[in-house]
């Protein structure tokens, strides 16, 4: 599925982006960490065929959402406003249930930093919890795969601190009044 997406705030509209959506179905996962499991075996099943960008999430009622990042950092659009439109807005298949990111990104302690690569996979619900997992990442051949014992795994229910940089987006979201207009594209006829 393709679709236009089209962000506009209070502030200024952004220009159409046309990005494709990869929509898989939602099975029977009724809580967070099955929710979030899923998300994680999406993540390293894309490493092991050759790489897992960084993508949005949205969770909807009998599907998941993945919108790949890397058109709106070409176009040097901000992420979380992003995401938190996302979660403000709802399509034909209804309004989200969670946010969140998934994919590769490179961990960095502060901006002159070249970071680490990492895979991760953080969701967050609109109550605020949240559930985030994350593992280095070593280079192997022409990609990346998993550091052995480097997998994190904490949640807002078990008391964990979240993880710095990550989330609040429903309440951006509701404060900026951020809004992602997801239309599917028209079709391309063959003849």
């Amino acid at each position: 599925m393709s679709v236009a997406i089209g962000a506009a705030t209070a502030m200024k509209p952004s220009p159409e982006l046309e990005i494709p959506i990869h929509v898989f179905q939602r099975l029977d996962e009724t809580d967070d960490d099955a929710l979030g499991n899923r998300l994680v075996s999406a993540t390293c099943g894309a490493l092991e065929r050759g790489g897992a960008p960084a993508a949005a999430v949205a969770v909807r009622s009998t599907q998941f959402d993945i919108i790949p990042l890397l058109p709106l950092v070409q176009q040097q659009s901000p992420i979380p406003p992003f995401v938190a439109g996302l979660s403000t807005s709802p399509t034909e298949m209804g309004a989200a249930e969670a946010v969140g990111v998934m994919g590769t990104f490179r961990w960095r302690r502060d901006r002159s930093d070249a970071g680490v690569p990492i895979a991760l996979v953080f969701l967050e619900w609109t109550d605020c919890r949240w559930w985030f997992w994350r593992a280095l990442l070593q280079p192997e051949g022409e990609g990346l795969r998993l550091r052995e014992d480097t997998e994190t795994r904490a949640c807002a229910v078990d008391g964990d601190a979240k993880p710095l940089g990550l989330g609040g987006w429903w309440s951006l979201g509701r404060r900026s009044n951020v809004r992602i207009h997801l239309q599917p594209r028209s079709p391309v006829w063959v003849h």
